[in-house]
């Protein structure tokens, strides 16, 4: 198990040659829920640390890809976030998310001698970066899907508004805000995004500078909250190990078209195995649906558990 089976095991799921293990991992006085999935043979380990306000389970469909491909994946549920873990997104911390990321990573490679590489998308990309920079010894690659590069410009521009008030601590501040459509208490957030640095490009780089494992990029051309112009900063300042692909006609919510979603999917697959694209194994959809139907069943039955 990539998780120690010390932990509380929900459930476990024969899936063709798979193993899906739904289990709550304790730390700090926190249950951080987790779904792993694992495969016989497999070539890797990988983490999927959830974006702002997606549920492990809204990570299906890139996991799906990676499992058919014969790659263990981990996916979480963040602490002060949304889903089964501890905690409501109200709360929500960027250096929260990190945590447990951590946690979990350092428990898998305590499990498997495999390569473990970090799967962001989003919001979760400053705090993987900055766990890759913090313990080097714990990503063989780092992978994200429309990775914030600053995120005080990019909540900015979801919120519409500059955040000069919190920055400032006026009195007048707002005490709440909704980020792609979660609120947040405002003061907690900025505050902890700023203390821990994921905001401001320099800052980014700084990091990417000290990555000892390679760095890649899946980036949308449209993308309203992530600008191009501050992705191509970001790689042409960095001396990190960059490699990239730039969607055309792709917005900052890739996964909404489908085409897109399985054109992302297939790179990730790529990047991580570094199979030939022509050896790559592509579900069907039909196979996708049916799968999460299968996982909607057992997070059902495992909220009726929690509930009683």
């Amino acid at each position: 198990m990539l998780i120690d089976e010390k932990y509380k095991t929900y459930e476990t799921i024969e899936y063709e040659n798979h193993k899906m293990i739904f289990q709550n991992i304790q730390k700090d006085g926190n249950d951080i829920f987790t779904i792993s999935m694992e495969s016989k043979n497999a070539l890797a380990n990988v983490i999927v640390v959830p974006p702002f306000g997606k549920t492990s389970h809204q990570d299906l469909m890139v996991a799906f890809y990676l499992m058919k491909n014969n790659v263990n994946v981990v996916r979480f549920d963040g602490v002060d976030s949304v889903g089964f873990s501890t905690g409501s997104i109200y709360d929500y911390k960027l250096s929260q998310l990190e945590n447990n990321m951590h946690t979990l990573s350092t428990l898998i490679k305590k499990n498997s001698d495999l390569p473990l590489i970090c799967l962001s998308a989003s919001l979760s990309f400053p705090t993987a970066l900055n766990c890759a920079c913090t313990h080097p010894e714990l990503f063989e690659k780092l992978v994200t899907i429309v990775g914030v590069i600053d995120a005080e410009q990019t909540v900015s521009r979801v919120i519409k508004r500059p955040m000069n008030e919190w920055a400032e601590k006026r009195s007048d501040a707002a005490k709440e805000m909704v980020i792609f459509g979660s609120t947040v208490e405002a003061p907690q957030f900025c505050d902890d995004m700023w203390k821990n640095n994921y905001s401001g490009i320099e800052n980014s780089i700084k990091r990417a500078n000290k990555l000892k494992c390679p760095l890649k990029m899946i980036v949308a051309d449209q993308d309203q909250y992530v600008l191009l112009d501050e992705f191509i900063k970001f790689k042409n300042s960095s001396t990190a190990d960059i490699q990239y692909m730039i969607i055309e006609g792709a917005s900052h919510e890739i996964g909404r078209s489908l085409a897109l979603g399985k054109k992302v999917c297939q790179k990730v697959v790529e990047y991580i195995t570094e199979i030939d694209e022509s050896k790559t194994v592509i579900p069907k959809i039909t196979d996708i649906v049916k799968f999460s139907s299968i996982e909607t069943q057992h997070l059902n039955k495992y909220e009726t558990l929690m509930s009683n």
